[in-house]
């Protein structure tokens, strides 16, 4: 029975399929867990090894260790008809023919090791052992004995290296499980004796040699992988000692799998990757076989990802990323391969199978590395365990990053083959295992030449020779040092007034942008320079397959003297001022500085190197580019220096943007069948692209058009409030997007209308004003040309009944369709034809532009945008966030000569969602140029660029905040043909009063209409309060009258859009969840810092907002937790969704009576605005005591809201505030003024 177990134990750990049921021994199960899967996050490590476990859980079968019957049968059975299977055999086969006549093994250290014997030791005993237990050939069993004898009768196997004794103790302890039955007894003896006098009683000592027993780099798993190997051959020999080694194992072993953690990157480099998972991956095979669980240690992190940093590490020339000791090849070896197939049949990691079969075919022809791979054995039977049914291979990402103590990004072009762009660069610290000072430095590899190399590792024998152990000596003064193959010097990073980076500092990846139209990775370099700079982050960016750029972005320090950017080449170079020439096996690469700073080039020759001992590689140079402190304007500077294929950049094309203002498709024919024609707009379509769902994020000009020139959210920085009560500043590393066209050459500007809540740097235009135009750059140069045109603007509705009377309008007012809120009256319908003539005079504009592009020649070498800033502007639609506020008209003119910028065919329609956020990476895409990482939009047009990806391309989001004097907090999501709409203060009308609004006659007689009663259902909803939720479809609903949000029928419609905008508002985070004057306050100097800084209150705040969508019983409790909260803002919303509840929230009057003397007045009047709506009338006294004491304009104008609301709604309450003793700074308001006015000179 106990055979039995095990088999089944060993069945399912080799991947051999048993069925039916679960026949996976319970003893298997308890420790397997997730960790055995490779999918657990935290596998556990149990640890519970006794004598007695082990006795109860080791099979007492051999072959135990790796090798099992069940897997030997199944070898036999693959040998018939398994090509893979049968030439990795004839491979093992011929390592083992040849050791026949091979010398024997002596006692022969090369310095103070070993480990050359160990590891020759290895190769020979599995090689041998295999291929005698398929064949019976007593030739391989007779030298087998010979080699036993040999390495057991050595006086030692060298414990004051223990590496030493770890691999020697791999290859005995696998000889003898594999073939211990045949073996004479005098060499089994010897054999065990050497496993327990050699091995384990060195090992399992605390003192001497044994400083790895805790170590976390290879050694660990080298040394605990060979003992565990040695302690399960000999257990029942050695019961005590084989179990205090093997608990020890499982107990540390875990310190070494530290280092793989968290993304698979192994800190040492590729090679000793190689070293330590061959031990790792070898004893957690025996641990299985032997048994039956691997301790979870197949799951710990890092350790499945790991098999993919091994097969994204090598460029396209098949060498690796050389850092630290590591060494060039291995990639796709047999080594390789091998490995790679003991993670894909415990992780189910990919692998190209096909490629592994065409390596074994070719080594059987031609053996080069099988006599070399030590494990080839081991390999053979990992591969020989594995389904080679074949698959799609392994396809590397364009980009790959790496978190741990060696961060490392790659950059690659997947599809290129081997003359492919392949940039790999790393982050970490010098005093690590092995380490370099390397942080920051790349290699780089363009049209199958490696330019900028690493000069990798060096013999440590030779070295130590010379240096002896100051060669392991990490500290900041140690001669390691002043090695070229250590020192910064020795490798393409920066260099700062010619000093050693600090050893003991750490540089860390600090962003990622690894899905937008330019890949970019930044690390932060700050700690390598101590006080010589304040700041130093370098940024690698993807610009194309062909062009790499190096960005160093510096803040610099009163040490700082001089810079020095260097490239370690193999390459011949030509420098000439701001560029140098790379050439190579008749390749040239044209390396060239874009910074606008004085810099010299200079040439250093290391070969031969600077010292003796050096490592010595020909043609090896370092190239350096000086920049001295002094030649830099501020206090930073930046440093950006491009490598690329081609001599120089592509010619660059122009864009014009014609903005019209406030006008929504619904007026166009070219978009809605109740529009008008406009000529001029339908030619450009016919000549490029007509976007039918193109968006405004805002419904208002200034929050539009900072959303537009930011490429970001405006509630995410500050920028959401219409108009700003003063300018934020931009989020930090970002500049309005003009700003970054101008850096690759463009000529800008702006004519005129800016209207930004943001601070506006200096280089964002050339020219912004009444005569900004492109034909003021210089000669050739590419321009981005800005105009905004008032046409259509809100204010040409602002006219009196005196126009109506002496203006005929072009469009018959009979003609007008009159949207389904409106009331169909004559004055309605003159302003629909009075709006629909303003919009022939923007076509007309139109049509003009482009004539002046065409006298200019530049008409087919310029994209022409013409777009409105956002929806409008009838009554109901400006400064909303219905289709008619959102919804924007959308052309783009492709010019013929850079018709191969883009993929979508000339007159087409692009159904795509494109939104504000989206414009501004679009022009840096078309125009090769940088797109900063920290924005929220994406490239809608350019290379690569596709249509028709529904799940990327099928969503818009929507913000509306205050609109001057009146405020609101509604955010919306569309998805495909649904529109979500989230009032987070439903008890708000939409009708609320404005000044600017109702300064339009349609929009008074609407209101007068509603008070009258005159109005249908669907015509007066704007002057009633909302639902908190609204759901639309716009395919049979496109004027949004029938709310779905209650609607059984579409309730996972409306959970599904509810979660995507919750959260989007998250996510961003969105800073509204705060008040305007509480933002004035604490976060305007920074307000995504301020995001970042409370994003968990935010998120906090938003989930009591969203009380009010469920039923008040199932709110009720989160409201009253909210009340009593010690947080005034989690107060403040409480109070808020008591007002959307109104009369069913009486229950909490008692503790909103307790708040009105609150000593955060906005609670106060918040607490007075619920009472209010249940028909308190102690709401007046309390509204009007919050205005009198209250120093801060915008708190006063919150508190205005509520008093207008309260005043205007039905219970219609009377404040008497002419006569109010107001604060000085809050009576001058103009937005102030506005509410006062408006209250003096309305009766309720």
């Amino acid at each position: 029975m106990r055979k039995f177990l095990c088999l089944l134990a060993l069945i399912f750990l080799q991947g051999i399929p048993v069925s039916p049921g679960n026949t996976t021994p319970a003893r298997l199960r308890s420790f397997q867990q997730e960790g055995t899967s490779g999918q657990g996050e935290d596998p556990g490590f149990e640890n519970p090894v006794s004598v007695q476990w082990l006795r109860e859980n080791i099979c007492s079968t051999t072959p135990r260790l790796i090798l099992t019957p069940l897997l030997e049968s199944r070898i036999r059975q693959k040998l018939h008809d398994d090509p893979m299977t049968q030439n990795g055999y004839r491979l093992v086969e011929a390592v083992a023919e040849s050791i026949l006549e091979a010398e024997p093994l002596t006692y022969t250290k090369t310095g103070r090791r070993l480990l050359g014997v160990s590891r020759e030791a290895i190769r020979r005993l599995t090689a041998l052992a295999l291929v005698y237990r398929m064949e019976k050939d007593p030739r391989y069993l007779e030298r087998l004995e010979r080699e036993l004898e040999t390495v057991c009768a050595f006086p030692d196997w060298n414990p004051s290296h223990f590496l030493d004794v770890a691999e020697m103790a791999t290859g005995v302890s696998l000889a003898l499980d594999w073939c211990g039955e045949w073996v004479s007894p005098e060499v089994d003896h010897l054999v065990r004796t050497a496993l327990v006098e050699k091995a384990l009683k060195p090992g399992i000592t605390p003192a001497g040699h044994n400083s790895w027993v805790n170590a976390h780099h290879n050694w660990n798993l080298v040394c605990h992988g060979g003992l565990a190997l040695a302690a399960l051959a000999v257990f029942e020999e050695e019961p005590e000692l084989a179990s205090s080694m093997l608990h020890r194992a499982v107990d540390k072993i875990p310190l070494g799998l530290e280092p793989y953690a968290p993304d698979g990157i192994y800190p040492e480099g590729p090679s000793y990757w190689f070293y330590a998972t061959d031990y790792l991956t070898s004893v957690i095979s025996a641990f299985r076989s032997a048994l039956g669980t691997d301790f979870g240690f197949t799951g710990a992190p890092g350790l499945k990802e790991s098999a993919l940093f091994s097969q994204v590490l090598a460029g396209p020339s098949g060498l690796y990323f050389n850092y630290f000791d590591a060494g060039l090849t291995g990639y796709r070896s047999l080594s390789h391969f091998g490995l790679l197939s003991w993670f894909a049949l415990h992780t189910g990691t990919e692998m190209d199978l096909d490629a592994y079969g065409e390596l074994l075919k070719a080594e059987t022809e031609r053996p080069d590395e099988a006599f070399h791979a030590r494990f080839l054995s081991l390999y053979f039977l990992h591969g020989a365990a594995l389904d080679h049914a074949g698959g799609e291979g392994f396809v590397p990402p364009e980009v790959w990053t790496g978190q741990g103590a060696e961060p490392i990004c790659i950059m690659r072009d997947p599809e290129g083959g081997k003359d492919a762009f392949f940039l790999a660069a790393k982050g970490g610290r010098a005093a690590d295992n092995h380490g370099n000072m390397d942080a920051g430095s790349f290699i780089f590899e363009l049209n199958g030449v490696r330019w900028s190399v690493d000069p990798g590792n060096q013999g440590y024998h030779e070295l130590e020779q010379v240096m002896g152990n100051e060669l392991w000596n990490q500290a900041q003064d140690s001669r390691r040092w002043s090695l070229l193959t250590k020192h910064n010097f020795g490798h393409s990073t920066l260099n700062v007034n010619g000093e050693l980076h600090l050893a003991d500092a750490r540089a860390t990846m600090v962003r990622e942008n690894k899905n937008g139209s330019i890949p970019r990775v930044t690390f932060d370099l700050t700690p390598l320079f101590g006080e010589s700079l304040m700041q130093a982050r370098r940024s690698f960016s993807k610009l194309s397959d062909h062009t790499l750029q190096v960005r160093d972005s510096l803040v610099f320090s009163p040490e700082t003297r001089w810079i020095t950017w260097q490239l370690i080449t193999s390459a011949g170079v030509e420098p000439e001022k701001g560029q140098a020439t790379l050439m190579q096996d008749g390749k040239q690469l044209f390396l060239s500085v874009k910074s606008p700073v004085d810099h010299r080039f200079n040439l250093v020759s290391l070969s031969p190197p600077p010292l003796p001992h050096d490592k010595d590689i020909p043609g090896l140079k370092r190239l350096e580019i000086h920049f001295d402190r002094n030649d830099f304007p501020g206090d930073s500077g930046e440093i950006v220096v491009e490598l690329s294929a081609d001599p120089g950049p592509e010619e660059q094309p122009n864009f014009v943007w014609i903005v019209s203002e406030d006008n929504s498709t619904h007026y166009m024919e070219l978009f809605d069948a109740h529009g008008i024609q406009t000529p001029h707009i339908e030619e450009m379509a016919r000549n490029g692209i007509r976007f039918t769902r193109a968006f405004s994020n805002a419904p208002v000009c200034s929050v539009a058009r900072s959303t537009l020139i930011s490429s970001c959210y405006g509630p995410r920085t500050g920028a959401q409030f219409h108009r700003k009560s003063r300018p934020v500043p931009m989020p930090e590393g970002v500049d309005m997007f003009p700003a970054y066209l101008r850096k690759v050459g463009y000529y800008t500007t702006n004519n005129h209308k800016e209207d930004y809540n943001y601070i506006k740097s200096e280089g964002v235009w050339d020219e912004s004003s009444t005569s900004a135009h492109w034909s003021n750059r210089k000669p050739g140069q590419p321009f981005f040309h800005m105009e905004s045109h008032p046409e259509s603007h809100e204010s040409r509705l602002h006219f009196d009944r005196q126009l109506m009377e002496q203006y005929s309008p072009v469009t018959d007012p009979d003609s007008v369709f009159i949207f389904p809120i409106h009331p169909d009256t004559d004055l309605f319908r003159f302003t629909g034809a009075y709006y629909r003539d303003k919009i022939l005079s923007v076509d007309t504009i139109v049509g003009r532009v482009l004539r002046q592009l065409e006298e200019d020649g530049l008409l087919e070498s310029t994209f022409v945008f013409y777009f409105s800033d956002h929806g409008g502007v009838l009554p109901g639609s400006k400064g909303y966030l219905y289709e008619t506020g959102l919804h924007v008209p959308l052309v783009v003119r492709i010019p013929e000569k850079f018709r191969h910028l883009v993929t979508q065919d000339p007159e087409s329609e692009c159904s795509d969602f494109v939104s504000f956020v989206d414009f501004g990476p679009t022009l840096l895409k078309l125009a090769g140029a940088e797109i900063p990482e920290d924005i929220d939009g994406k490239p809608f047009l350019g290379k690569g660029i596709t249509s028709g990806l529904p799940e990327e391309k099928n969503t818009s989001f929507g913000y509306a905040d205050r609109f001057d004097e009146k405020y609101d907090l509604v955010r919306s999501v569309r998805n495909g043909k649904f529109k979500y709409i989230r009032n987070y203060q439903p008890f708000y009308p939409d009708g609320l009063h404005n000044y600017y609004r109702y300064r339009c006659l349609a929009f008074q007689q609407w209101r007068n209409m509603f008070h009258a009663g005159q109005l249908s259902e669907v015509q007066r909803r704007f002057f009633e309060s909302r639902d908190a939720e609204e759901l639309y479809d716009l395919e049979s609903d496109p004027y949004e009258t029938r709310n779905l949000a209650r609607d059984p029928g579409y309730i996972e419609i409306l959970l599904e859009l509810r979660d995507t905008l919750t959260a989007w508002v998250k996510g961003m985070p969105d800073l509204s969840f705060y008040p305007e004057s509480e933002l004035y306050r604490k976060a305007f100097p920074g307000p995504v810092q301020f995001g970042e800084d409370h994003r968990r209150e935010i998120a906090a705040l938003v989930d009591i907002a969203n009380l009010n969508v469920l039923s008040f019983d199932e709110a009720r409790e989160g409201i009253a937790s909210a009340l009593e909260s010690p947080d005034p803002w989690k107060n403040y919303w409480g109070l808020i969704v008591c007002c959307s509840f109104g009369p069913e929230a009486v229950p909490f009057t008692g503790k909103a009576k307790e708040l009105t003397t609150h000593p955060n007045l906005l609670v106060r009047a918040r607490a007075a605005e619920f009472l209010g709506i249940t028909g308190d009338g102690q709401a007046v006294d309390v509204i009007t005591g919050c205005l009198q004491l209250t120093g801060d304009p915008m708190e006063a104008l919150l508190i205005l809201n509520t008093l207008v609301f309260l005043r205007d709604g039905p219970r219609q309450y009377r404040f008497e505030i002419i006569e109010l003793d107001l604060h000085p700074e809050v009576r001058q308001q103009e937005w102030v003024q506005r509410r006062l006015e408006y209250i003096a000179l309305r009766d309720p």
